[in-house]
């Protein structure tokens, strides 16, 4: 039967549609819920289009809000989730906020945590302490370490230390990280990498100390460590080539 009003009780049951609100210590709600569930233990097994305040909140596709210590939306979230651990299954658009956050969906708004975890962040922001993101990204990372995985579209990463990011890197360690790099060390950057140590990057290295292949302006050049490494053109004091016929030039060097 549906609910139209209040549900106030120790264990609160609706077969099908509420429309109201249910306070108690378990609410349960099999089909859509409209308005507001309170308690230890809130579900709805369809959708949710209000809030949800608990201990533990779980929901079909989520509408609005859930606060708690444990919230699972199992279909999409549109609103926030605010609790220790968030977890969004499907698409989420809005705001996760705890000390664990999770979209396994397209994302959409902002993830603020100590561990963030988003796939396809299709425009965002992550801030936290780590940073992961799987597949599509755009928007802005920021964290100690930033981690991604397959990923395409643009990011600006902001972190201590950077793994497998695209976009715009900004961090003491960025590391096989595509576009443009800028840290103390930049190892198998491919694209602009701007640091005082530069190691086997590929694009256009500016640094101190440049290793790799492309285009080296700094004050040592390193290329031609492997037969099989690109063409490269060296600017620097010192100019070493490990293939070419001058395996070491002042000012300018070309290793082939």
């Amino acid at each position: 039967m549906n609910l139209i009003g209040i549900n106030v009780g120790i264990v609160n049951t609706v077969e099908n549609r509420m429309i109201g609100a249910q306070a108690g210590i378990v609410n349960l709600s099999n089909k859509d819920s409209y308005g507001a569930q309170i308690s230890v233990y809130n579900a709805s097994k369809a959708k949710i289009v209000g809030a949800q305040v608990g201990i533990v909140n779980t929901s079909g596709n989520t509408y609005g809000a859930q606060a708690g210590i444990v919230n699972t939306s199992k279909g999409n979230t549109y609103g926030a989730q605010v609790s220790l651990y968030n977890s969004s299954q499907n698409q989420m658009i809005g705001t996760q906020i705890g000390i664990a956050n999770s979209s396994q969906g397209s994302t959409y708004g902002a993830q603020i945590a100590l561990v963030n975890t988003a796939k396809d962040k299709r425009a965002g922001i992550q801030a936290g302490l780590i940073n992961y993101s799987e597949g599509q990204s755009n928007g802005l990372q920021t964290g100690i370490v930033n981690v991604g995985s397959q990923k395409s579209g643009f990011d600006i990463t902001v972190g201590a230390g950077n793994f497998q990011t695209k976009g715009m890197m900004i961090g003491g360690l960025n590391l096989y990280s595509e576009g443009v790099n800028v840290g103390i060390m930049n190892e198998q950057g491919n694209g602009f990498n701007l640091g005082a140590l530069n190691i086997q990057g590929k694009g256009i290295n500016v640094g101190i100390l440049n290793g790799g292949s492309g285009i080296h302006i700094g004050l040592i050049n390193a290329a031609g460590e492997e037969d099989t490494n690109e063409p490269t053109l060296e600017f620097g004091l010192l100019n070493f080539c490990g293939k070419g016929i001058l395996p070491v030039m002042i000012l300018f060097n070309y290793c082939r």
